[in-house]
C-alpha cells in the first residue's frame, strides 16, 4: 500500500489550528500598560513604551500578587525587560485583558523573592527572540481566563480588587483547563533559552522554527504542532486532549529533534476512553511523527495515541492494541504505524493511533515500561 502523507503537516497555521487572524496578529507598537486601579508601570497609569518596563503595585495576598494589564507587547519597540517588584511575594498571577495578544521578546524578571509567574492572555501569547527569565521558578504561560486559588477562584475579567485580596491560599496550576477559549494560540518561535521550569496550557501550541532550550521541565497541555524545531529540557509531558475527529492532536515533523535529559511522555489520546465509540472513521486524533528525532538521553519514552475502539490514519485503520505480544511494527490491525525509515529503542509505545514515519526515536538509558 502507498503510504499517504497526513494532511495536516501541509496545512497553513491558520487552517491547521481553526483561528482567526485577531490570534495571530500583534498589536502594532509596543507597550505595557496597566488596568487603572490595579496596577502600576513604572510607577505610573500611562504605560511603557521603551526601556525597562517595571510593573508594581497590583493585589498582594498573602504569598500571592495579582496584576492586571490592559496590554503586554514588547516587540516592535525600544523596551529592553519587564521586571515585577514583587517583594517578598513568591506566586505572581500578570494577566492581560486586552483584546490584543501577549507579545513578549525581552527578558522578565522577579526583583523580590524569587517566585512563579504565571502570565494568563486569553487572546493568546507569542513568546520570540529574546525572550528570557531571571529570578524565576517556573513560568506558566496560558490562554485560559480564569484560575483556582484554594477554594476561590481569580477570573481575569470578573475578579474584582478587593475580592483578590481574599486569595492567600495555594494556586492550583490544573485547573487552568477549565478557562480556555476555543482556538486560543500560544506560539513559540525564533531562539528561547528559558532557566526556569516552563508549563504551557492552551488550545494549541505551536513550535514553528524554533529554538527552544530549558534546563528544567516542559509540560505542555494542549493540542501540539512541533515544525523544523529543535526543543531541549530536562524533562518533557505533553498531554493533547485529542477531540472525536479532529486532525492529529499531537504532530511532530519537518526535521524537529526533541532531546531531553529524563523521561519524555507524549499523550495524544482522545477524550473518548469507551471501546464501543467508533473512531475509526474520520481524520487522526492520536500522534504523528514524520522525519524527526525524539531522544532521551537517560530516561524512558512513553508515546500514548488515540483511546477507543480505534483510529484511522494516513489511510490505515488500526484497533487498539491491548496486548504486550502483539507485534505493533507491522501496522493495521495492532493500532501503531510505523513505516520505512523509523528507528527505535528503549521505548513504550501504547498501540492506539500512533503514526511514525522516517524518524529515530531512542532512549539510550532507557527501560520499556
Amino acid at each position: 500500500m502507498t503510504r499517504s502523507f497526513s494532511a495536516f503537516a501541509y496545512l497553513t497555521l491558520f487552517s491547521l489550528f481553526g483561528l482567526s487572524q485577531g490570534f495571530l496578529t500583534a498589536p502594532a507598537n509596543a507597550q505595557v500598560t496597566p488596568v487603572e486601579g490595579w496596577s502600576k508601570v513604572n510607577d505610573g497609569t500611562a504605560g511603557c513604551t521603551s526601556g525597562v518596563c517595571k510593573i508594581s503595585g497590583g493585589v498582594s495576598s498573602g504569598k500571592n500578587l495579582f496584576h492586571k494589564l490592559e496590554k503586554l507587547n514588547t516587540k516592535n519597540g525600544t523596551i529592553e525587560k519587564v521586571s515585577i517588584d514583587n517583594i517578598d511575594q513568591t506566586s505572581i498571577i500578570l494577566a492581560n485583558i486586552g483584546s490584543d495578544l501577549s507579545e513578549i521578546s525581552v527578558p522578565f524578571e522577579a526583583l523580590g523573592s524569587k517566585a512563579d509567574i504565571a502570565i494568563l492572555s486569553p487572546s493568546g501569547i507569542n513568546l520570540s527572540d529574546g525572550f528570557s527569565t531571571n529570578n524565576i521558578n517556573k513560568l506558566t504561560l496560558s490562554t485560559s481566563d480564569q484560575i483556582e486559588v484554594g477554594a476561590g477562584l481569580f477570573d481575569v475579567n470578573n475578579t474584582t480588587f478587593e475580592q483578590a485580596q481574599n486569595l492567600t491560599e495555594s494556586i492550583n496550576y490544573a485547573t487552568l483547563t477549565n478557562g480556555i477559549p476555543n482556538g486560543s494560540l500560544i506560539k513559540l518561535s525564533d531562539n528561547l533559552s528559558i532557566d526556569s521550569d516552563l508549563l504551557i496550557v492552551s488550545e494549541n501550541i505551536s513550535i514553528d522554527q524554533a529554538t527552544v532550550q530549558s534546563s528544567n521541565d516542559l509540560e505542555i497541555n494542549g493540542r501540539l504542532y512541533v515544525n523544523d524545531s529543535s526543543v531541549a529540557a530536562d524533562s518533557l509531558s505533553v498531554v493533547a486532549n485529542g477531540l472525536f475527529n479532529q486532525l492529529e492532536a499531537i504532530y511532530v515533523g519537518n526535521s524537529s529533534t526533541i532531546e531531553i535529559n529524563g523521561d519524555i511522555s507524549i499523550d495524544g489520546t482522545g477524550k473518548s476512553e469507551s471501546s464501543s465509540d467508533d473512531l475509526t472513521s474520520g481524520l487522526s486524533n492520536g500522534v504523528q511523527i514524520a522525519d524527526s528525532t525524539i531522544r532521551s538521553i537517560s530516561g524512558n519514552i512513553k508515546i500514548k495515541g488515540l483511546a477507543g475502539k480505534g483510529n484511522y490514519i494516513n489511510g490505515y485503520e488500526f484497533a487498539p492494541s491491548e496486548s504486550s505480544s502483539d507485534d505493533l511494527t507491522s501496522g493495521s490491525p495492532n493500532g501503531v504505524n510505523i513505516a520505512s525509515g523509523t528507528s527505535y529503542d528503549f521505548i513504550d509505545i501504547v498501540g492506539d493511533g500512533v503514526d511514525m514515519y522516517n524518524t529515530s526515536v531512542n532512549a539510550i538509558n532507557g527501560t520499556i515500561e
